[in-house]
């Protein structure tokens, strides 16, 4: 599966959790004014997402890592579970980003 379609009401509430969403706030933050130069220099909770600052921008309020949508965490289980059967959703890493 390489693509997972979302309803104009699934983008909007993807917008919404962002906006609300700390961790989703500093994000925006780097993007838009730039990465800490060191990884240590970030929260912990962001810590997955620096590896992939080079790829992470965001879109209307909506942040991307190259051109897939980052859901907030708390609207993983809901998203994946409306749009995949059970046996699908383990074969779904786009909510893994490199942690190293």
């Amino acid at each position: 599966m390489n693509h997972i379609s979302l309803s104009d009401e699934r983008i909007e509430e993807i917008r919404k959790v962002t906006q609300e969403d700390e961790v989703f706030n500093k994000i925006v933050e780097y993007v838009e004014k730039g990465w800490p130069l060191n990884k240590k220099d970030v929260a912990k909770e962001i810590m997955p997402y620096f590896n992939s600052k080079n790829n992470i921008w965001v879109m209307d309020s909506i942040i991307l890592k190259n051109n897939r949508i980052i859901i907030p965490h708390c609207l993983r289980k809901k998203i994946l579970s409306n749009c995949l059967l059970p046996h699908e959703i383990v074969k779904i890493p786009w909510y893994k980003l490199d942690c190293d």
